[in-house]
């Protein structure tokens, strides 16, 4: 993809992201990455990012990690779940 087409198809994959875990409760909360440099930055295409972290509420975070996995999102191999404080999932 090019370098904007790129951009553009990140951006939906966080919207969808943050959809589907808003949809399971309390909206998570974007700590850095793509969707905030939109926020924070006069130009944000100055400051590019390639993940997206999120603070999720600890009552929701099994069920949140469910719904990513049946959407198709997996755990990188020999990487482990690292318990409540960490989860880390590619794209599908």
């Amino acid at each position: 993809l090019g370098r904007h087409a790129h951009r553009r198809s990140a951006a939906r994959e966080a919207g969808a992201v943050l959809s589907l875990l808003s949809s399971l409760g309390p909206p998570p909360l974007v700590l850095k990455g793509r969707l905030l440099a939109h926020q924070v930055w006069p130009r944000p295409w100055h400051r590019p990012s390639t993940d997206l972290d999120l603070l999720v509420e600890r009552e929701a975070l099994a069920a949140g990690v469910g719904a990513l996995v049946a959407a198709g999102y997996r755990r990188p191999s020999g990487v482990p779940l690292g318990g409540t404080s960490s989860v880390l999932l590619q794209c599908p």
